[in-house]
């Protein structure tokens, strides 16, 4: 049943219709992607602040570089190059939670504890 429902969906939209919401929902996801890795690199950099370490640099210019490809995909005229340009832009957001996740995790845990200890 709901296979049929959403074969009957999918038919009711046209190439030019599929097109336009296929940019819309990219940019939305897009501009969520960007905002959650802004906002992992800024806790990472108070963790790292914490615990004496320097701040990311090279994770912040990463996600700016992706800026560029990410205000491009809402004018892109075909599907397939504005699912190109989210593979583009996002596998590198993807990649920069990987490195802080791997990087920073003990940075986290010593961050806490020297919070805890000093409270």
């Amino acid at each position: 049943m709901m296979a049929a429902w959403i074969q009957w969906l999918g038919s009711q939209f046209s190439p030019e219709q599929y097109v336009f919401w296929t940019r819309i929902e990219c940019t939305a996801w897009t501009l969520a992607d960007v905002l959650i890795v802004f906002g992992m690199l800024r806790i990472a950099d108070i963790a790292r602040a914490v615990a004496g370490v320097e701040r990311h640099r090279i994770s912040y210019v990463v996600l700016m570089a992706t800026l560029p490809l990410a205000v491009v995909i809402p004018i892109e005229p075909t599907g397939t190059f504005v699912l190109f340009l989210e593979i583009l832009v996002t596998i590198p957001h993807f990649l920069i939670i990987l490195y802080v996740m791997a990087r920073d995790a003990r940075l986290f845990a010593a961050a806490l504890k020297k919070l805890s200890a000093s409270n």
